[in-house]
């Protein structure tokens, strides 16, 4: 078993952006990706995606404040 970098994982998610564009899961995914790299802003930026999918879930609205929260913002 071969394990993927971060760099690696983000960009085969990214690549299947297009292509799967309305998939939630696939933004949420992504959504995690970059949160545990610390890429906050692409993070959120895939957050935003996924609660505009899930016509603003509970959960994606929840996730983006603790992603703001770890990037030591507020909102």
């Amino acid at each position: 078993m071969s394990f993927l970098s971060v760099p690696q994982l983000s960009s085969g998610l990214r690549g299947g952006a297009p292509t799967l564009g309305q998939r939630l899961e696939l933004h949420a995914a992504l959504a995690e990706v970059y949160a545990r790299a610390r890429d906050y802003e692409e993070a959120l930026s895939a957050l935003g995606r996924a609660r505009e999918l899930s016509n603003e879930d509970a959960q994606y609205v929840r996730r983006t404040a603790e992603v703001l929260e770890a990037a030591g913002r507020r909102r």
